[in-house]
């Protein structure tokens, strides 16, 4: 029954991104498909580190300085090294296996200023909330946890927009977005009675993810 809903509750969420994706296109806004990668600063990498990232965007384009938008990347981190030696201290074994997946959903504005006929440097700006799954394999064992809304705080990104037409894709948009969350930072080791601690990691999140994105529009600008 658990797997069922599980799948069930996988299914409508698709079925979300996709209602919103199609709606966006038709009601005249734009959609942005952005693969790049993450890189963390400070303490927070001693656990999440560097790592692919895949993400996206829908909003509105009203001027050159208003262009609301509702976004996200899902990031693939690196675990490092102070959870793996946590848990080998926990359970005493060298047969660990660690996979953690961060996810940062964002709301902002984009500016735009243009620099020439078929280019423009933008310059996006809003708040973003971070969420956290770590899995674990303890021998044969699998754990999994979780820390939705684990951390909030604002965003900067840079970028530069050029048309460029490809497929149903308008426009091609190397980025750099920078992000900060002022609360602590946990990883969540699973105990053998498969209780849940909090192991410390760092005051807060500092990191930056580059990529290059692809805008579609849904009607002609």
């Amino acid at each position: 029954m658990i797997q069922f809903l599980s799948k069930l509750g996988k299914n409508i969420f698709f079925i979300f991104i996709f209602s919103l994706l199609n709606g966006t296109l038709i009601a005249g806004g734009f959609v942005e498909l952005s693969p790049g990668y993450n890189i963390s600063c400070g303490e927070w990498r001693r656990v999440f580190g560097n790592g692919i990232s895949i993400g996206g965007m829908v909003g509105f384009s009203f001027s050159e300085y208003v262009n609301p938008g509702l976004g996200g990347f899902i990031v693939f981190p690196k675990t490092g090294n102070l959870a793996e030696e946590e848990y080998r201290n926990t359970y005493n074994t060298e047969y660990i296996s660690l996979f953690t997946v961060t996810s940062y959903i964002y709301i902002g504005n984009r500016m735009q200023f243009a620099v020439s006929e078929s280019s423009e440097f933008t310059v996006d700006f809003g708040l973003g909330i971070h969420n956290q799954r770590d899995y674990a394999t303890i021998i044969y064992n699998n754990f999994e946890s979780s820390d939705n809304f684990s951390g909030f705080g604002p965003f900067l990104g840079l970028g530069l927009k050029r048309r460029f037409r490809f497929s149903v894709f308008d426009y091609i948009h190397p980025f750099a977005k920078f992000y900060y969350s002022p609360g602590r930072v946990y990883y969540h080791i699973v105990e053998p009675d498969l209780s849940a601690r909090d192991l410390y990691v760092a005051d807060r999140r500092v990191g930056i993810i580059i990529g290059l994105s692809l805008i579609s529009f849904g009607k002609e600008q």
